[in-house]
Order: C-alpha cells, then structure tokens, then sequence
C-alpha cells in the first residue's frame, strides 16, 4: 500500500522528529571524526535537502565509510533519497557495533516501515520504547507503531470496542426559553430545566477486508445519559455500516446507518438513511472531502415533524508540522427537509445551511485538546401558527474539550459545550452549557 494512503503524516514530521530527539543520543554513544563535510552533510539532511545530501554522501563514501556520524547521515540520506536498501545495509553495519543506539534503531525501523516490512520495523521501535526514551521519541516511535497497525488491518479482520462512564452538568436539559420570555398560555415546565447526569456508554467496530483496496466495515454505540430528574432521561442507539472502497489517494464511502432516540423511555426519534462520502488526499498533509446523504425521519409520538432529508457537505483538513502537530479541519454543508405531511411544512419542512470548523492538538504523546465551532440557519417551510411569521433559527455551539492518555488502554475525557439558538420567535430561544467528564477503556 503507497504511504501517503496513511492518515499520520509520517514521512517527513516524524523523520524531523527522530533527528531531532535522537542526534543528542548519537552524539552521546559515540565517537565521531570531527569534518566539515560531515557537518554540511548531517545540515542537508536535516534541511530536508534529499537529493543533495545523497550526492554529497556518496561522494564522500571513499573516504568516511566506517566513521559513525558518516554512516549514519550516509543511511539517513539514503533512505530519504528512496535508496531505501542502500540505508539499510549502512545503517546495519552501524546497529551492529552500536546495538543500544536508539538513533539507528529509530531510523531502522522508519526504513523497514517504508519497505512494508512491519514486523521488523515493530521490532525496532518497541525495542526503542523498552529503553525509556525522551518524551518526543516515544510518542514518535508510538506513532510509527500505529501506523503499521492500521495499514496491517486493510490486510486482515480487525475490531475493537470500548466502554465509558462519567458524570456532567447540563444547564438546559429541554432546551427551553428562559421563564421571563414565555407567554401567559405557556406552562411552566417548557422554559429551562438544570440538571445534573451520570452517562453510560459503549461501542465498537468490526471491519472485514475484501480486496488490497476494499473492505467492509460495521459500527455502532449505545449511549444512556440518566438525569437526577428522570423525566428527561435519554437513550440513543446508532448502527452503520459501509463499504470502502480505496484507488491511491482517493477513497469512497457507500454507507448505511440507522438511529433510535429515546427520552424517557419513549421513542422520541429514529434514523434510517444512507449516502456516499468521498475523500481525497492531495498530499500527506492535506485532504478534500465531499458527502451526499438521505435520510428518512420519523417521530412517533409526533407524526407531523416526519420528514425526509436530503444533505451535501464540502470539507477539507491539513496537518501542520511543529509543535503540537494542529490539525486544522472544516466542513460547509446544506440541507433541506421535506415534510411527508404537506400540512406540517411549518414545523417539518426547512432548508438548513451549517459550518464546522475546529483545531486539534497532539500538547503530547498522552494529551490531546480540541476546539470545535459550529454554525447552522434553519428557515422553515410555512408560517408558524399563533406567531403569523416562518420561523428562521440561528444556532450556534463551541465545543472545548480533550482526552488525557492514562496508558493505551485507559483515558480521561473532558468537555465543555456551549450552545445558543437565537430566532424570530422568542419562545424558540434558548441557552445551553453542558459539562462532562467520561473515563473510557479502549479493549485492543
């Protein structure tokens, strides 16, 4: 499988991050010959100047080979120039008078990764990971690790599932106006509701291979959220399962999914619909994607809000190098809901246009934080009855939150979400914080 088919951008941040965080230890457990040549060579290499570096290098080959610090910029160059075999003869030449030597190990089993060579290059970077190493080379040899998890499971069966349970606050659990905004003929149990939660959580996934560049996948959760008020207690079932379908950078996804929604015990919504997404790598760093979808809504104990709605969605997202490794990502998308009943148009049938665009960041090998803005206008289809006006909403949230990495096993997530709708309709308004903290097991 071509590398840039990778999600993790690993061929030039994590090579910057093995020379950056190994060259002390190089320097350390060695004895170098002190040359000018040798120092322009080891600054073409970490300049990313691939193809000058290998030139240089194999000009100086007569001359240094057998000196360490030639050596191991000869393999680095090497490998970086995709004379990937030449690297890794230099480089075992080097392992075998230095066999402790993280540095050539790290570049061993970057070599052996671009080979397809996993079972090596895991061996390399474990052994690696064995030794303590410095924050940066763990999480870097970490990453290399999963990677050639990932890219082996195009290639074999693979699952995984997970549990979570946590406690939060919820500020407006019915997502009602504030009391002073409800009119005389409006009960007091519409307007907001606080409360505290305790939620229950588990999913997993499953996905079977049917070709090098196909393969079927199924997913799904169940999540309960139980308030201290049981009157607004929910419950929400999601199923999907797709067929991807993968051509060098470009993949396709045919999917169909399913979603039940539940409050209080009730059906209060389900979900049947499918679609196509596609994606585009246009570098190791960058991706354009694109969805169409349908999906047919129903409410039970609400027959006039059924719908069908059909949604087209243009995003894109890039993976910076430097600190933190942000991700930048975005989505623009439009929608519209028909009503089945054409009586109804004044509360089923709208025309949605929405915005996400959010920023995540590796802080560490065991931290990650996120930030994740949202947009969406909703014009209905019909004057809305006693009001004489369409309804048209503005509703906009931020979701603050990120995950604290115990081991690969366990996690600690955290998040804050505000919400605001604001509308031509006062009673439509409303405010919403929702805070939460879930402890998660990942079974791997």
């Amino acid at each position: 499988m071509p590398m840039d088919a990778i999600k993790y951008p690993l061929d030039a941040f994590l090579n910057r991050l093995i020379i950056s965080a190994m060259l002390l230890v190089l320097g350390t457990s060695t004895t170098f010959a002190d040359s000018a040549s040798l120092d322009q060579l080891s600054d073409l290499v970490k300049n990313h100047q691939d193809t000058e570096a290998y030139q240089l290098a194999s000009e100086l080959r007569d001359e240094y080979e057998g000196e360490p610090k030639f050596d191991f910029w000869y393999g680095v160059a090497s490998i970086n120039a995709g004379k990937i075999s030449e690297g890794i003869f230099t480089l075992e030449r080097l392992h075998r008078l230095y066999p402790r030597d993280d540095a050539v190990r790290m570049q061993l089993g970057r070599a052996y990764y671009l080979l397809e060579e996993d079972e090596r290059a895991r061996h390399e970077f474990k052994q690696v990971l064995k030794h303590d190493p410095s924050e940066s080379v763990r999480q870097t040899a970490e990453q290399f690790l999963k990677a050639i998890d990932n890219r082996e499971g195009r290639y074999r069966d693979s699952g995984q599932a997970w549990i979570q349970g946590g406690i939060g606050y919820d500020s407006n659990i019915n997502s009602g106006p504030s009391s002073s905004d409800l009119p005389f003929w409006f009960p007091s149990s519409s307007a907001e509701q606080s409360d505290i939660f305790a939620s229950l959580g588990v999913g997993g996934s499953y996905s079977h291979p049917l070709s090098p560049t196909s393969q079927f996948k199924i997913g799904g959760h169940l999540k309960h959220r139980a308030y201290e008020d049981g009157d607004f207690d929910n419950t929400e079932g999601y199923l999907r399962a797709e067929l991807e379908l993968r051509s060098n950078s470009r993949l396709w996804d045919i999917f169909l999914k399913g979603q039940k929604f539940y409050v209080d015990g009730d059906e209060n919504r389900e979900l049947l619909g499918g679609g196509l997404e596609w994606r585009n790598e246009l570098s190791k760093s960058t991706e354009i994607n694109a969805f169409v979808q349908f999906a047919d809504l129903k409410y039970p104990s609400y027959t006039d809000r059924d719908a069908d709605q059909t949604s087209f969605g243009i995003g894109f997202e890039h993976d910076f190098s430097g600190r933190w490794s942000p991700r930048l990502f975005a989505t623009l998308y439009i929608a519209e809901e028909d009503a089945d009943n054409i009586l109804a148009e004044d509360v089923a049938e709208r025309d949605i246009t929405g915005f996400r665009a959010g920023l995540q960041l590796a802080v560490s090998s065991r931290l990650n934080l996120y930030g994740i803005l949202s947009a969406e206008t909703s014009r209905y289809g019909d004057e809305l009855f006693p009001y004489g006006v369409r309804r048209d909403d503005s509703y906009y949230s931020l979701q603050l939150g990120g995950s604290w990495y115990i081991d690969e096993n366990w996690s600690i997530q955290a998040e804050l979400r505000p919400s605001w709708n604001d509308s031509n309709i006062d009673e439509k308004e409303f405010e919403r914080t929702e805070a939460s903290m879930q402890v998660r097991y990942d079974f791997r």
